[in-house]
């Protein structure tokens, strides 16, 4: 059942990519063309359970599909009552919560409402040019959504789903690796209280869906590799291509994952020809995988002249040195040793700092201008995993000495997740912000950390028991404290102001407005965005510019858009485009309304002469003189 679960999965997003590429061509992405696609593919699955159903004389039944709970012992069921916990949880907040993390608002939803206007996926001009050229199925998936639903109170779900399949699948893993059923409960736990999954599986980022696949693409290998089934390769294959398209850190952990995985399945014995065979497989399921992502991979050539856009050397570290490396390792491992102490950050920051001397900061290897530092927060941008990667450091070494039946393949797959990370430290920079980039580190180790708990001998079942409700214990405040969308009144920032000035006061997501919550990591522009919109939408222009900066949060200004719109929202498009994607613009005229978050910068801004009728300290509204 888990194993269908993760296929349909599978599918589902490999037919969202397919038709929503297909759509794209002919300018169909509409509300009503997505609803009769799948009006007829619900008709067609229907159909097709029924006639299997009656081909095989068996009546529709879902009884015993999932046995009871006296099925358990009492320890079993502790660990399902801890699962049901975390799952309803976080349901209930990525329901309620709209989409308000940085990300979403900058580019994940911005690039969504913009497909929806434009009525296709084509790159087009804006100054937020990850819009463009980053990787889309994620948001292909809530495109879709949000057309079927005419609202964004489901965009959080993908991610959400995507948690859950990669929960079924590290119990998949360790049932592969030779896990007993006790040792898939533990792998569960240990993945479900991951504290940064917790956290972005109410939100629109994309690295819940990105572990999905990455995890999908490990559990076929490892099934093909011990069964030589066709059908693994295709769904291995199809996991490849779908985490590829997902996001670019896909294209680092997966090469990891299919070179070790590999080379497991090249040293098993075997005659030179069965050798040839199984590398023309291999080639076959890495060319087929790669050819899913091609489409996105071929625009961004046709307008960055790089299948990954000229950007990456933004990301990509300059400089391929033994001290760059360990000092990236390093630097990245402490971004998940941050504790609610200020005193223990400062006693770890002051001894990476004397480790790694010069090299703490090194430009070469660190993001931008970016500064090191131990950050301990309940929030998806920079929230760390403490008790995972301290329990990710105690499994690898203690590997050696655990009883496993299937020893040699875990080691294996051991070496698939130190191989992911040290590639991951060569090729990218150092980032504060990146504990969110290794989630799908942490879904791949959870599996493996659980196979090494059962396998050592000293480390009984009421340990192991102990171990992963201690995790539990941890990762509450990550459920119901969640700075951006807290279910508990929290204390914070209002995104309302008195007399100009801001107070405090608890906020949740079950007592705040929908329209504050999007606005909660970012109160002080509230005001500001939504007198501006009000200003503009009074006048009802049928299209409106917009002047922005490259990290900009844009959504939000579709978002007041159509709050405030009386019919139909206006239009909006990027103007005073600096960046390549400018050569897209095809609007020979100028928009009578601009909104400018930018400050003068820009040729075609200031050709034209408007006068401004709203200014603030966030935004301005600009009108076109008449006269011109």
């Amino acid at each position: 059942m888990r194993e269908a679960g993760v296929k349909s999965y599978v599918l589902l997003f490999l037919f969202i990519a397919v038709s929503t590429e297909i759509l794209s061509y002919f300018n169909s992405i509409t509300n009503h063309v997505i609803l009769c696609v799948w009006i007829f593919v619900l008709v067609v699955l229907v159909s097709v359970v029924f006639i299997v159903s009656k081909l095989q004389r068996s009546p529709l039944s879902f009884r015993g599909l999932l046995p009871s709970l006296g099925a358990y012992q009492c320890s079993e069921r502790c660990l399902l009552i801890v699962l049901a916990i975390v799952m309803l949880i976080t349901l209930s907040v990525a329901v309620v919560s709209p989409p308000n993390n940085w990300d979403s608002l900058t580019y994940h939803m911005a690039r969504v409402a913009e497909w929806i206007e434009h009525q296709n996926i084509s790159f087009y001009p804006t100054s937020i040019t990850r819009q463009n050229y980053q990787m889309p199925l994620a948001e292909f998936a809530i495109l879709h959504l949000q057309l079927l639903a005419e609202t964004d109170r489901f965009a959080n779900m993908v991610q959400w789903i995507s948690f859950w399949v990669s929960i079924a699948l590290v119990t998949l893993i360790a049932k592969e690796l030779g896990g007993s059923f006790r040792t898939q409960l533990i792998s569960a736990v240990i993945g479900a209280t991951i504290p940064m999954a917790i956290l972005q599986s109410s939100s629109t980022q994309n690295d819940l869906v990105t572990s999905a696949f990455c995890l999908s693409f490990a559990y076929f290998f490892l099934k093909f590799i011990k069964k030589a089934n066709m059908g693994d390769v295709l769904f291995s294959s199809a996991s490849l291509g779908l985490a590829l398209l997902t996001k670019g850190t896909s294209f680092i952990y997966c090469s990891a994952i299919g070179v070790a995985l590999t080379a497991a399945y090249l040293f098993q014995s075997g005659t030179e020809k069965k050798r040839l065979t199984k590398m023309g497989i291999l080639v076959f399921t890495a060319a087929l995988g790669v050819v899913i992502s091609l489409p996105h991979l071929s625009r961004n050539y046709v307008l960055y002249g790089n299948f990954l856009s000229n950007e990456t050397s933004l990301y990509n570290n300059h400089e391929l040195s033994v001290s760059g490396l360990m000092s990236n390792i390093i630097r990245n491992g402490a971004l998940h040793l941050g504790t609610p102490s200020r005193q223990a950050n400062h006693i770890t920051y002051d001894l990476v700092e004397t480790i790694l001397g010069e090299e703490l900061n090194n430009p070469k290897t660190t993001f931008m201008d970016s500064e090191f530092i131990i950050p301990f927060a309940r929030h998806e941008d920079d929230a760390g995993n403490l008790p995972h990667f301290l329990l990710i450091c105690f499994a690898i070494p203690f590997l050696a000495v655990t009883h496993l039946s299937e020893k040699r393949t875990v080691c294996w797959y051991a070496a698939t997740i130190v191989m992911a990370a040290l590639l991951y430290c060569v090729v990218l920079k150092w980032q504060p912000w990146a504990s969110r980039l290794h989630t799908p580190l942490f879904m791949l180790a959870a599996p493996l950390i659980a196979l090494v708990m059962s396998g050592l001998r000293w480390l009984s079942w009421k340990r192991q028991l102990f171990t992963v409700l201690l995790l539990f214990l941890y990762s509450i405040p990550f459920l119901v404290l969640n700075a951006s969308r807290p279910l508990i009144p929290f204390r914070g920032y209002s995104v309302l102001r008195q007399n100009g000035n801001e107070i405090f006061r608890s906020y949740s997501v079950l007592t705040q407005s929908r329209i504050e919550l999007y606005f909660v990591n970012n109160p002080k522009i509230y005001p500001d965005y939504s007198d501006a919109v009000k200003i503009m939408a009074k006048e009802r222009p049928d299209e409106v510019g917009l002047f922005l900066d490259g990290n900009d949060l844009e959504y939000l200004l579709w978002v007041l858009a159509g709050k405030n719109a009386v019919k139909r929202p206006p239009r909006f498009r990027h103007v005073g485009v600096l960046n390549i994607s400018k050569t897209l613009e095809r609007a020979a005229s100028m928009p009578a309304y601009v909104l400018a978050t930018k400050e003068n910068g820009s040729d075609v801004i200031e050709s034209i002469k408007y006068k401004t009728v709203f200014e603030s300290e966030n935004i301005r509204v600009l009108k076109m003189d008449e006269g011109r």
